[in-house]
């Protein structure tokens, strides 16, 4: 089974001003497909937490594979 980690940067989402919706819909659709799909993490758009959590689920084999969305994108 792969281990997914859903990992969602969003200012607004990781302060509580906008509830996540992305995050539960792809752990849905993974569950559906049967994989794993139980951490999932919102921090706010800023390069060193994302950095961070990153190189954590990489270094530690958290999961297989991680999907992200959000964040502002290049600039």
């Amino acid at each position: 089974m792969i281990r997914f980690g859903i990992f969602i940067i969003s200012d607004r989402s990781s302060k509580g001003i906008r509830e996540d919706l992305t995050g539960p819909a792809l752990q849905s659709f993974l569950i559906n497909k049967n994989h794993e799909a139980d951490l999932i993490k919102i921090i706010p758009d800023e390069f060193d937490q994302i950095a961070q959590v990153l190189s954590q689920w990489a270094d530690e084999n958290i999961v297989d594979i991680i999907i992200t969305s959000g964040g502002t994108g290049f600039s």
